[in-house]
């Protein structure tokens, strides 16, 4: 659970700072890892009949959201998204100890 309340914090520091082109290769790599987190997180989710799972919803969006920056999409709000799963990251990392 540490573990990933850290790949979160990283995830949402990387999807804060895009702008930095050293950051650039990052957002695909931890993007991919905050997808499949979510889509692995969603998918247990509702096999179990749980349908309100927003925690795997965020990690989808975030991670979509990296994904397409890295491919060269660019909106205004997308920093909000980076936020989002920062606030998610330091919620579970608190949540874990």
């Amino acid at each position: 659970m540490f573990l990933f309340a850290l790949v979160d914090i990283i995830g949402g520091l990387i999807l804060i700072s895009s702008f930095v082109s050293i950051f650039k290769i990052l957002l695909f790599y931890f993007g991919w890892i905050i997808f499949v987190k979510g889509a692995w997180t969603l998918f247990n989710s509702f096999r179990t009949h749980f349908y309100f799972d927003y925690l795997g919803l965020i990690d989808v969006i975030c991670g979509a959201t990296m994904l397409l920056l890295f491919f060269g999409w660019s909106l205004s709000f997308l920093w909000f998204f980076g936020i989002l799963i920062l606030i998610k990251g330091i919620w579970s990392i608190l949540n874990a100890m």
